[in-house]
C-alpha cells in the first residue's frame, strides 16, 4: 500500500454545457430521508433512486452509524430538489461518527454496497461487479464532486472504489480539509482498471467524531482540456491526502511531480 499526497488548487471554475464533462448523479431524484438517531432500533438504513439521469439507472445508498452520540438524530442523508437545491446533504452530531456509501452497478441488485466502510462493518457486499456493463471511459482523465457546503467547515474522509468487466479493481481513499469547491480525481490513481470497460463504482464519505454537514451537488468525469482551461482562474488550496490500493496484486503508481 502506497501513499500519495495531493496538493489540489482549483478555484473559481465551473462545468458548463458546452464543456464536454459527463455528470453521473446531480442528486435531483430523491431516495427518501434517511434518519438514524438514539430513538432507532438499527444502526443502518439502506435507500435506491431510479432513474435515467443516474449512472447506470439507479443510486444505492447506505448510511451507517458507527458511534452515536445519543441525540435524536444523530445522523441524516437525503437527496433531492426541495429543500436542498438538487443536492446530496450529509449530516451528522458531534460526537456521533457516521459514514454513507453509494453504489452506481445498474438496476439488479437494491440496497447494496461495496467499500471498505461497508467491509469494516462486517455489512452486505451484493455489488453487480458486471452491472454497467462495459463503460467506456477512457476520453476522460478525471472523477469530480462539487462540495457546495460545509457549514461546520470539519475534516471528512472519501473514497472511490472502480470494478472493470475483466475482474481488476482499484480504491482511492482522500481527505478534504473542510474545504468547499470542485474535488478532482486523476484516473492514474486506479492503477490496474481498465477505463474501457467500467462496470461499477461505488464512493462513500465517513466523519471523524466532529459535526457533519456537507451537501454535494454532482459527480462524473471530465477531460483534460477541460481540466487545462480551468487553471489561471484562481487558486485554492484544497489539501487532499490519500492512497491508493489496488486489490489484485501489485502495481506501480505512474509517475507524479508532487509525490
Amino acid at each position: 500500500m502506497k501513499k500519495l499526497v495531493i496538493a489540489t488548487a482549483l478555484l473559481g471554475f465551473a462545468f458548463h454545457a458546452n464543456a464536454t464533462s459527463v455528470i453521473f448523479d446531480d442528486f435531483n431524484i430523491d431516495h427518501g430521508p434517511l434518519s438514524l438517531g438514539k430513538y432507532d432500533m438499527q444502526t443502518t438504513k439502506d435507500a435506491a433512486a431510479q432513474d435515467g439521469s443516474i449512472l447506470g439507472g439507479e443510486r444505492d445508498i447506505r448510511l451507517h452509524i458507527v458511534t452515536s452520540s445519543g441525540v435524536s438524530s444523530d445522523a441524516l442523508a437525503e437527496a433531492g430538489a426541495n429543500p436542498m437545491a438538487s443536492q446530496l446533504s450529509w449530516s451528522n452530531a458531534s460526537g456521533a461518527v457516521s459514514w454513507v456509501e453509494m453504489v452506481y452497478d445498474g438496476t439488479t441488485n437494491a440496497h447494496d454496497t461495496k467499500g471498505p466502510y461497508s467491509t469494516t462493518e462486517g455489512l452486505a457486499d451484493n455489488i453487480d461487479k458486471d452491472g454497467l456493463g462495459a463503460t467506456d471511459l477512457s476520453t476522460f482523465t478525471d472523477f469530480f464532486f462539487n462540495i457546495t457546503s460545509n457549514d461546520a467547515a470539519n475534516n471528512f474522509d472519501y473514497y472511490f472504489s472502480l470494478y472493470d468487466t475483466m475482474g481488476g479493481s482499484a480504491i482511492f481513499t482522500g481527505s478534504n480539509m473542510g474545504s468547499v469547491g470542485q474535488v478532482l480525481l486523476g484516473f492514474e490513481n486506479f492503477a490496474g482498471v481498465d477505463f474501457t470497460k467500467i462496470s461499477a463504482i461505488s464512493w462513500g464519505f465517513i466523519g471523524d467524531g466532529d459535526a457533519i454537514d456537507i451537501r454535494i451537488d454532482s459527480w462524473g468525469v471530465v477531460p483534460e482540456p477541460s481540466i487545462m482551461a480551468m487553471f489561471g482562474t484562481g487558486l485554492l488550496m484544497f489539501g487532499a491526502m490519500g492512497y491508493r490500493r489496488k486489490e489484485k496484486g501489485e502495481s506501480l503508481l505512474k509517475p507524479n511531480a508532487l509525490q
